[in-house]
């Protein structure tokens, strides 16, 4: 939180507001790597994990795809092998729930 208050001070210099964006960046990747080893279990490709962590953090297709520079069907396909791999494929479930309800156990 504290890094965040720090962004929001408009007597940072850039050089400063990079370096606290890349300490925010790798405290995120490591609560997503904690996040990995209860989706893990699903055998999840490396970019069906990343797509699903951003699902998770409630990011949408549209905002995944301009991430990973892919198109949004590419997205939806990789969610759609997502609900399948985790067994919700044909059932009425929110994903982003889902997948925050399998990290939370």
């Amino acid at each position: 939180m504290l890094h965040l208050q720090l962004l929001k001070q408009k007597t940072i210099t850039l050089n400063e507001r990079n370096k606290i964006i890349k300490k925010i960046e790798r405290d995120l990747n490591q609560m997503r790597l904690k996040a990995k080893k209860n989706i893990h279990q699903y055998h999840l490709t490396k970019t069906e994990l990343k797509v699903a962590l951003k699902i998770k953090d409630g990011f949408s297709s549209k905002e995944i795809a301009n991430d990973m520079e892919k198109s949004i069907s590419t997205i939806e396909t990789h969610r759609k092998n997502i609900r399948k791999k985790i067994g919700i494929k044909n059932k009425h479930f929110n994903l982003a729930d889902y997948l925050k309800k399998i990290e939370a156990n």
